[in-house]
């Protein structure tokens, strides 16, 4: 699963959108919809502060997104492809 699958399915089970993301962490909303860009070239990762925030508005632990594919390592250390 990626990050945005997973934070899709977050915002789905609060009815939110990437605009009420923005609105309870204060983060940028420009910023918020970056991270459901289609194109994965634009696509955005939250910095540690950011997904700190967001976390915080979902009520959620960053340990929610530790499985997304952009943050596994394979036994080397390096990030998966």
């Amino acid at each position: 699963m990626t990050f945005q699958d997973k934070l899709k399915e977050l915002l789905q089970a609060k009815n939110w959108n990437s605009k009420d993301l923005a609105d309870h962490s204060g983060i940028p909303y420009p910023t918020c919809k970056s991270y459901f860009l289609k194109d994965p070239n634009k696509r955005r990762l939250p910095s540690y502060g950011h997904a700190v925030l967001i976390c915080a508005a979902l009520g959620t632990s960053l340990d929610t997104f530790k499985d997304c594919d952009e943050f596994r390592s394979d036994s080397t250390g390096s990030p998966s492809q």
